[in-house]
């Protein structure tokens, strides 16, 4: 079993409605990407960034995999607890490290 179907069953264990978050892509020049190429790049799975779409629900933990804001412990290795998902905003708890317990 592979990390993707781990996670997948264990959000289906979850009572809360899923939420879908897909990347931002933004093309500067948009004649020279195509179609295809658009769908290829979202479409790949490679390690150190995330999928371009990512599927979450209430309660499920994360982990940071980059520095967001580390003066407030948004930091690499940060693990976060999921408390609401809005359209385009996360509400989570931090699990560890100095600000434990703090709501962002």
């Amino acid at each position: 079993m592979d990390i993707n179907s781990f996670y997948v069953n264990i959000q289906n264990v979850l009572p809360h409605v899923t939420a879908t978050y897909k990347s931002v892509n933004i093309v500067i020049k948009i004649k020279q990407l195509n179609y295809q190429t658009k769908l290829l790049l979202n479409s790949l799975y490679l390690p150190g960034l995330s999928p371009h779409i990512t599927d979450l629900k209430i309660g499920v933990s994360m982990i940071l995999f980059r520095n967001i804001n580390p003066s407030k412990c948004l930091c690499n290795a940060t693990s976060l607890v999921v408390k609401k998902l809005l359209n385009n905003i996360i509400d989570a708890k931090i699990l560890n490290g100095q600000l434990q317990g703090k709501d962002i």
